[in-house]
């Protein structure tokens, strides 16, 4: 995410996304009632009776978001309030207005923190190498990205695997060489293979046979499995922090086992509102956790909290409710704490 102007007074930034992890932030921020000044077209029938579309400037008044990932499109819809030129629009009219990475749009709107802190951590990700994750096993291999916004899963490959070993090495030969080829028509910066046994090393053997530039991307880390569940284990089993420590989905993963580790045993955790509250009034938060949709439910709260982990210099993590380490974080109550000291 680049911001191209900020003037919080007027209320107004102008951003330009970057990434389909940028519309779903925006997604997350924007709200009925905002001021959206964006280009887009829009149909005009002249005197003559012909229809076409225009291309038009407008300021609407936001209805409603669609965002979707696999087009990498994020659909605003609202009331015109401005435009031009004049002729091609009519004010109170709707108008859809398409946002997709590299297209500029300005936002008007009253910012709360946790927006301002969402427009920080995607301007923070705006550049980072994609990070890759391959788990695979004698079975099958999952290849998934790591995004802010999630888990994407790009292909599940299954290896033809007869009974406990390959009929033949030329089996493994073919699974090994659909895998790479499909990692070959991906736009791979770093990639971490995971999972149990020896098949994680063999394949790596395999690509600096084939692909020695591939190769050299590529990180053999130990998993409890391989496929799609392999992935979420080396997430949870801290594999992708030792290897992108800036990875926000490995982070929040992370953070939130933390949390329950620390509860089974009654040790340094709290959640709850009141329970989280309490402890940060005493000073004894280190990192606050809050669920995306503890800022549905209980948004005036969620704020105070921020506020006051600002003023403790504890640390705030605004975690996805959309993935495993958010809906376990929705189960507590959307609110969770790391403590410095235990809160009697």
């Amino acid at each position: 995410m680049k911001v191209l102007k900020k003037a919080l007074k007027e209320g107004l930034l102008v951003v330009v996304p970057s990434s389909v992890d940028d519309l779903w932030h925006l997604d997350k921020i924007l709200e009925k009632g905002d001021l959206i000044s964006a280009s887009t077209t829009r149909k005009f029938v002249s005197e003559s009776g012909r229809s076409e579309r225009k291309d038009v400037r407008v300021v609407i008044s936001l209805e409603s978001t669609e965002f979707d990932p696999h087009t990498e499109r994020l659909h605003l819809l609202g009331v015109i309030k401005e435009g031009r030129p004049e002729k091609y629009v009519s004010l109170g009219a709707h108008q859809s207005v398409d946002v997709n990475p590299g297209i500029k749009i300005g936002v008007r709107k009253h910012w709360k923190k946790h927006q301002l802190h969402r427009i920080q951590e995607a301007v923070k990700s705006s550049g980072k190498p994609k990070l890759y994750v391959l788990a695979l096993d004698d079975e099958e291999a999952c290849i998934a990205l790591l995004l802010d916004s999630g888990i994407k899963k790009k292909a599940l490959i299954k290896s033809g695997r007869s009974g406990k070993q390959y009929k033949t090495n030329s089996k493994q030969g073919d699974y090994f060489t659909e895998i790479l080829e499909a990692l070959e028509s991906m736009e791979i910066h770093k990639i971490v293979v995971v999972g149990p046994g020896f098949v994680k090393d063999e394949f790596k053997e395999f690509s600096v046979e084939h692909n020695k530039a591939l190769a050299k991307k590529m990180s053999v880390e130990g998993a409890g499995s391989g496929g799609e569940s392999g992935v979420r284990d080396a997430l949870k089993l801290g594999v992708i922090e030792r290897i992108a420590a800036d990875s926000k989905l490995s982070q929040e993963t992370l953070l939130v086992e933390d949390v329950l580790t620390e509860i089974a045993r009654n040790g340094l955790a709290a959640y709850g509102l009141k329970e989280v509250e309490q402890a940060l009034d005493c000073n004894a938060v280190d990192k606050l956790l809050l669920s995306d949709t503890i800022f549905q439910k209980a948004r005036n709260k969620a704020e105070v909290l921020m506020d006051k982990a600002e003023k403790a210099r504890a640390e705030t993590h605004i975690v996805n409710s959309e993935e495993e380490p958010g809906k376990k974080l929705d189960a507590l109550g959307g609110v969770a704490a790391l403590l410095r000291f235990k809160v009697c």
